[in-house]
Parts: C-alpha cells; structure tokens; sequence
C-alpha cells in the first residue's frame, strides 16, 4: 500500500489468510515494480486514478487508461422513493465495507428507515438493524429491486465494474476518492466523491436520501449520461491506440 502512498489499515486480525495474502500481494508488487521499470516501454491502467498513481512511480514511461466493460446488465430500475442501499462484491479488505456497515447507524439516525444490503460472499458478520447480508445471489436484479442507491466504500479500487453496472441502470452511486470509477461519479457532481471515512460517507448518504423526488430523477439520469460511452468498441480502440 506503501507504493501507492496510501496509509496502512488494520486487518482482521483473526484472519490469517488475509493478512498472508496482503503480504504476497505487496511482495509481488515490488517484485512487478522491478519488472516493470526494466522491461516495459510503457503502461496500460484502467483509470485515470491510476494513471496518477503509476506517472508517480514511473514517471519516464507512457502510461494509457483503457476501461474495462462489463458483460453484466442491470435491468432493474432504482425505486428512487426509497431509503434502501446496496453494495455488490465479496469480502475484500481493501472494498471498505467494514466503513460502512460503521456509517450506517449514523445514517439511521437521520433516516430512520433507511436500509443497507450487502450482497457477496464472506460479510455475514456485518448484520446489524439495518443492514442485511445476501450472500452470493445468481441473478442480481433481485438483489437491486427496490434500491435507490449503490454505494462504493472502497480504501482503494481500481475500476470496479460493479459501480459502473449500477450506473448504467440509473443508480445513484456514492463512491471514495481512492475508488477508479470517480472519474464518472464526478460528471454527476463531486458530492458523489467521499473519503474512505464512515462520517464522511454517511452525510453524503443522508444528503441524497434527504433530496427531493425530482432531484433524485436528475441525479439518476445524469449517471446513466456518465457512463454512456464505456462499451466494447470505445474499449478496444483505447486499447488498440494504445499498443499500436
């Protein structure tokens, strides 16, 4: 984490695996780092937070963002009228959810009804009122129905394809400022865009809960706008321009 000047978090300290797989990780990273400066002429990443982040370390090499797409559609329409938000993804210590499972009763106590679901395998020990856990769920449009907003927490992402998948449906999404897919949140508005903090975050959710039906409506097709042009053939010029 060092490498990208972020500033260590605790681990679950009764999860061996995962403090083992943040020590491989980060020892593969430097090894790649090596690699990288000696046998690479330039560098392809998925974001332009990333392109921040990489020009840093390696600021002699060309570095180009192609954005990933997704083969995933959500059909699904937000209830904008409700109060219930949803995150998409297994347990990952870097994904943040720990952040917002804290936020949520902070959030409770402006909206009283307010509801957090998160779905993915390994985040059973977050319940608590308010917030339920679904486990793997084969067909995500159940998950999504009757949810006005995603919600992105993450210490750091690169490009999570589930924010971009609930974009595309119209949904609301609160992302951090260490999340890769802000470049789209922040063609919406900044608000959007929160530190990886449980105070931080809570009040942006309580703000958009708090806004008026029209807004949300404003809100909801601006993001479906943001995300118009990541598709495969805008992907694979990016890619082409970038290798060629």
């Amino acid at each position: 984490w060092n490498l990208f000047g972020l500033k260590p978090y605790n681990l679950h300290k009764e999860d061996v695996h995962n403090t083992l797989r943040a020590i491989n990780e980060l020892i593969d990273t430097f090894l790649l780092r090596r690699k990288i400066k000696k046998y690479c002429d330039r560098i392809i990443t998925v974001s332009p937070l990333y392109k921040e982040k990489l020009g840093k370390i390696f600021p002699k090499k060309e570095i180009s963002i192609v954005k990933p797409v997704s083969k995933n559609e959500i059909e699904q329409s937000p209830n904008l009228e409700t109060n219930n938000a949803i995150f998409v993804g297994a347990y990952r210590d870097h994904k943040g959810v720990d952040i917002l499972v804290k936020a949520w009763p902070k959030v409770r106590e402006e909206i009283e009804d307010a509801t957090l679901t998160i779905v993915g395998k390994g985040h059973k020990e977050y319940e608590q009122e308010g917030v339920q856990t679904e486990g793997y769920i084969e067909n995500l449009e159940d998950a999504y129905e009757n949810k006005s907003l995603y919600i992105h927490p993450a210490r750091i992402d690169a490009f999570p394809l589930s924010t971009i998948e609930a974009m595309k449906a119209g949904y609301p999404t609160i992302v951090t400022n260490q999340t890769g897919t802000k470049s789209e949140a922040e063609k919406v508005s900044n608000d959007f865009v929160v530190e990886a903090d449980a105070e931080r975050i809570a009040r942006e959710v309580i703000n958009y809960f708090n806004s008026t039906e029209e807004e949300k409506q404003e809100i909801s097709r601006k993001f479906r706008q943001s995300t118009e042009n990541l598709n495969y053939n805008n992907s694979e010029r990016a890619f082409r321009e970038a290798v060629l």
